[in-house]
C-alpha cells in the first residue's frame, strides 16, 4: 500500500498544479506587420483592429498534426462570432503539399501561406507549431511554443476578447 502512496500523491499535485495554472503574463509587445497568401494567391496583410490568434505550422511537424485537430474545434467555435479572427499560417512549403495535409485531415479552416518565411522571419518563429495571440490594438499579448489543447486555445482567447 505504501509504495503506491507516493505515486498517487504525486500525481494529484501535478493535477493540482496544472488545473491552478493561471496565463501567463507577458510584456505586450508590437506585432510586426506581415503579409502572407491565401488560397488564390492573394496577398493578405495584417492590420490591427480585431484580436488574431495565428498558428505558424507545417505539415511534417508531428507536434502540429497533434494540434490541428483543437484547432479546428476552436477555429469553428470562435470564426462565425466575427469578434477574434483566426489564421492558420503554413510556413515554407508549397501550397499543394500544405492543403493536401489539410484536405486529408478533413480540416477546413482557412490556411494562409508564408511561402518565402517573411512572416515567420518577422515573429522570430523559431519552432513549430508556434501561436500567437495578438490584441485589438495590434500587441502580442502572448506566444506559445508547442502544442495547445483546446482549453488553454479558448483561454487565450477568451483573454484576448477581454483586453
Amino acid at each position: 500500500m505504501r509504495k503506491f502512496l507516493l505515486p498517487i500523491l504525486l500525481i494529484g499535485l501535478l493535477i493540482f498544479a496544472a488545473c491552478g495554472t493561471a496565463l501567463p503574463q507577458e510584456e505586450p509587445s508590437p506585432a510586426p506587420q506581415f503579409a502572407v497568401q491565401d488560397l488564390q494567391g492573394n496577398q493578405v496583410v495584417f492590420e490591427p483592429g480585431q484580436p488574431l490568434v495565428i498558428n505558424f505550422w507545417a505539415s511534417w511537424c508531428p507536434s502540429c498534426r497533434r494540434m490541428m485537430p483543437a484547432w479546428q474545434t476552436v477555429y469553428n467555435e470562435f470564426a462565425a462570432s466575427g469578434d477574434v479572427r483566426i489564421m492558420s499560417i503554413n510556413v515554407g512549403e508549397t501550397r499543394d503539399r500544405a492543403m493536401q495535409f489539410i484536405n486529408n485531415a478533413g480540416h477546413t479552416f482557412p490556411v494562409y501561406f508564408d511561402l518565402d518565411q517573411q512572416a515567420a522571419q518577422a515573429f522570430a518563429i523559431t519552432h513549430f507549431p508556434t501561436t500567437v495571440f495578438i490584441s485589438a490594438q495590434g500587441e502580442v499579448l502572448h506566444r506559445h511554443i508547442g502544442t495547445l489543447n483546446e482549453t488553454m486555445l479558448r483561454l487565450h482567447i477568451d483573454n484576448l476578447r477581454t483586453d
